[in-house]
């Protein structure tokens, strides 16, 4: 079985953690003892998450186009083309 996790985040002055909330996710994901990947939207951080190693990486330059909840809906429709979605 395949697993697909999808999880949008940010980082910036008013989120300083966020790229730190991402590492802990990752480190979370270990529990899963499933062939997995994670796919994580970046929503427009002031700098760009480079520990992308073994997830799929989507940066979203402008968070206003396409609404607050695009990214989670291209995530699921994304992952559930090719993994079981929880």
């Amino acid at each position: 079985m395949k697993v697909g996790f999808v999880c949008v985040m940010h980082q910036s002055k008013l989120r300083p953690n966020g790229f730190e909330l991402i590492n802990t996710l990752r480190e979370s994901l270990k529990f899963c003892d499933k062939d997995y990947t994670l796919f994580l939207y970046d929503n427009a951080s002031d700098d760009t998450y480079n520990n992308t190693e073994g997830i799929e990486y989507e940066y979203i330059e402008d968070q206003l186009i396409g609404g607050l909840l695009k990214p989670d809906n291209e995530g699921i429709e994304k992952a559930s083309k090719t993994w079981r979605v929880f």
